[in-house]
């Protein structure tokens, strides 16, 4: 996704000419005159970009900056941090039959200063937790952290 949305970065002349095309349509059924606000020397509380015409006025002012968002708020989204921690969904009873324990090493990287470094240990860890729900006959396997955490018996009392 992110790929097409940088294409359309790229290609803005291009992938914009579609989008007016549209507009004006709609504004032509309505009677609408697609006009550029007027711009000042001065202008300093909105948007004051210099163009031709009004489909480079918001090709500039709304079309690019909003590609520009979209694109860095899903890069911020989906950073490396972020598939790291998503890893961790791997110990959910109802997903874990798709993935093995080397799947989870990314997390387990991310938090080593929480976890033992004994990765034969974890493994160990792993594979019980596994086998307790494999072994969970007739009843549908939880689908988040606090489902397994409300079925299991292994309560840690303070």
């Amino acid at each position: 996704m992110v790929a097409v949305l940088e294409k359309k970065r790229e290609t803005a002349d291009d992938s914009f000419d579609g989008i007016w095309s549209q507009a004006q349509e709609l504004a032509d059924l309505s009677d609408t005159e697609l006009v550029q606000p007027r711009l000042s020397v001065r202008q300093r509380n909105r948007v004051n970009v210099p163009a031709c015409s009004p489909q480079e006025y918001f090709k500039r002012s709304i079309f690019i900056p909003f590609l520009d968002h979209v694109l860095s708020d899903l890069k911020e989204r989906f950073a490396a941090h972020n598939s790291a921690v998503y890893c961790l969904s791997i110990l959910i009873p109802a997903f874990f039959h798709q993935y093995s324990f080397d799947d989870l090493l990314p997390a387990l990287e991310m938090y080593h200063k929480f976890v033992s470094d004994d990765r034969n240990k974890l493994r160990s860890e792993f594979d019980l937790w596994k086998q307790r729900w494999i072994s969970t006959t007739g009843a549908e396997l939880p689908k988040s952290a606090m489902d397994a955490f409300a079925a299991c018996n292994c309560y840690i009392r303070m």
